[in-house]
């Protein structure tokens, strides 16, 4: 039996299967409730699949929480990746807040490119939910090097097929806290995959930091974008990133990576062993 929805037609399986699934690590715990709820009124199926060390005080709709070790927060990512079972994925954050239905209408309009190695950088906002000081991050600058236009778009917040994302492996397991998102987007254009920005200044999301960071414009300042708490790994995690794509001190356009240049070394998929309770490779900082 098929039916049809939004023009297309499903199958019984398929139409069981939420439409996205939205994954994390997952440990400011007073954070969780807001998230999901910001969901509230989206016009597709979905579900929010977390990971980490610090489970929900109480039962929340729409939630499915994986309880780990003080495993490093990229591996949390790839436990939540596993157990995703929506028809596309969406990686972001315990502090994010999805306002005007952001999710069904990337979703639908993901679905009317027809194409499923499409992944959408989603346009992000940081600062709380109608936060008058809230700054607009333009994708469209977001490259593999900050803002260089000559190296790849890369996308921080993403919707991509979880088809896709598994046929590129999950995510390396060499990462730490990030970048672990940079390069599955590489391995995506090598794929054949693209990146298009989606939203505008009525479609973003917003992050809320709590405070705790310093917002970074397209000064692209590293001094300053090293103090953000975050950023604790982001030194070893940039190596590994620009170690596996980085050929003489520079970054593969898009042309070169689209004409078929692969990754400088291997990529190393998470073992099944152990994986909620031993972080792989390398330790991890919940901070």
């Amino acid at each position: 039996m098929t039916f049809m929805q939004d023009g297309h037609e499903y199958s019984q399986e398929e139409k069981e299967v939420p439409k996205v699934s939205l994954i994390a690590s997952a440990v400011r715990e007073p954070l969780y409730e807001s998230c999901l709820k910001s969901l509230e009124g989206t016009s597709v199926d979905y579900e929010v699949v977390f990971a980490g060390n610090k489970p929900p005080l109480k039962p929340i709709e729409h939630l499915r929480y994986i309880e780990t070790a003080n495993i490093k927060p990229a591996q949390c990512y790839e436990v939540s990746r596993r157990e995703a079972k929506g028809e596309t994925i969406i990686w972001m954050a315990d502090d994010c807040e999805f306002p005007n239905d952001i999710v069904g209408k990337a979703y639908k309009y993901w679905k009317e490119q027809d194409n499923y190695k499409l992944i959408l950088s989603l346009q992000t906002s940081e600062g709380g939910y109608n936060t008058p000081n809230s700054v607009l991050f333009d994708m469209t600058n977001h490259t593999f090097f900050g803002y260089r236009k000559d190296t790849p778009l890369m996308a921080p917040l993403a919707l991509i097929s979880r088809k896709f994302l598994e046929e590129l492996g999950g995510f390396d397991r060499r990462y730490l806290c990030g970048q672990y998102e940079n390069d599955v987007i590489m391995n995506a254009y090598c794929a054949g995959g693209t990146v298009e920005v989606f939203g505008n200044a009525g479609l973003f999301i917003n992050i809320d930091h709590l405070k705790k960071s310093i917002a970074v414009g397209e000064s692209n300042n590293q001094d300053e974008f090293l103090k953000r708490p975050f950023a604790s790994g982001y030194p070893h995690d940039r190596k590994i990133l620009e170690a596996s794509w980085v050929w003489n001190g520079k970054a593969m356009t898009s042309s070169a990576v689209i004409k078929g240049h692969h990754r400088k070394d291997k990529f190393e998929p998470y073992e099944d062993k152990d994986i909620l309770t031993i972080s792989q490779s390398y330790k991890g900082v919940w901070e």
